[in-house]
């Protein structure tokens, strides 16, 4: 009996020192997305590798938490948000290089307004959260405002 329990005992530690190892392989990377010009958090962030099933998003704060697999340290993750230009960066030299902020900055849009009334064209170049204020300006007739990138 002693004989049959040590060997159960023994292939049960074994057991679950091999499942500890091979999930113990994974490159973990975290850190918080912010804007570039006004240094706040931007919150639902998308982080991922593009045309792999493998991502994530940003908390409500801007931090963020991804386990890679070691296969993965040869490709680029990707941040995207709306209204910020898209940050592609190396997997190997945000590991190599401890990265834990990582920056975005605001797209430029370009806004046409135009008005059947008056018929012409005015078109400026407006950074997206000002821009819906600059081109709703008060209607005469008909208005219509487009959001060109």
């Amino acid at each position: 009996m002693p004989k049959s329990k040590l060997t159960r005992l023994l292939i049960t530690f074994f057991f679950l020192l091999t499942c500890s190892v091979s999930f113990g392989q994974g490159l973990q990377i975290s850190g918080t997305v912010r804007s570039a010009a006004r240094h706040e958090a931007i919150p639902y962030v998308n982080i991922g590798i593009k045309k792999k099933n493998i991502g994530t998003a940003t908390r409500p704060d801007g931090s963020f938490k991804i386990t890679l697999k070691e296969e993965n340290r040869q490709d680029t993750l990707t941040f995207s948000a709306i209204g910020y230009k898209e940050l592609s960066l190396p997997v190997a030299s945000i590991l190599s290089g401890s990265m834990t902020v990582f920056e975005l900055t605001e797209k430029r849009r370009h806004c046409v307004k135009w008005s059947s009334a008056a018929r012409r064209l005015r078109s400026k170049n407006l950074v997206p959260h000002r821009a819906i204020r600059s081109c709703t300006a008060p209607r005469k007739r008909f208005t219509r405002t487009i959001f060109r990138n």
